[in-house]
């Protein structure tokens, strides 16, 4: 009797701990997901904001083409002294972002009213929010300006 007694005890700590495990399972994969979620409704929602303010400017794209970090200088050197100024033409200051890991995401644009180059917009973000960006035409002798939409 006391055999049968021990093998009930064993049998329900075992259920018990089955049942704990597949409890941590649950709340773990549950858990997982949501950060998933909102992972992907903060990517979600950096691309409506940067298509947005792609469209604000009067540009429109064919989709995000890349997204890459990028480090800003810690200082801006005479170097950068064109593409500060591109970067104010259109409203947006880099210097408090100096020494800044930004994301940056490119867009083609497929309404660019001049000559034949594939374009670029590229967009800065830091902390989700868009802190700079501009014009590039692709070829090795192409051009950068700012976002504002040119006079034709």
């Amino acid at each position: 009797m006391r055999v049968i007694g021990n093998q009930i005890i064993w049998r329900k700590v075992v259920a018990a701990c089955a049942l704990a495990l597949s409890l941590g399972l649950c709340f773990l994969a549950g858990h997982m997901q949501r950060s998933q979620l909102a992972v992907s409704s903060a990517t979600d929602a950096i691309g409506i904001l940067c298509e947005h303010t792609l469209s604000s400017f009067g540009w429109e794209t064919s989709g995000l083409i890349s997204q890459d970090q990028v480090t800003l200088p810690e200082t801006f050197g005479s170097e950068y002294t064109d593409f500060l100024a591109i970067q104010k033409e259109a409203g947006f200051h880099l210097t408090p972002y100096a020494g800044k890991t930004v994301t940056r995401y490119t867009y083609e644009i497929k309404n660019y009213p001049m000559g034949s180059d594939i374009i670029y917009a590229d967009l800065l973000v830091y902390n989700q929010v868009i802190i700079g960006g501009d014009i590039r035409a692709s070829s090795l002798d192409g051009f950068m300006s700012s976002l504002l939409y040119p006079d034709t």
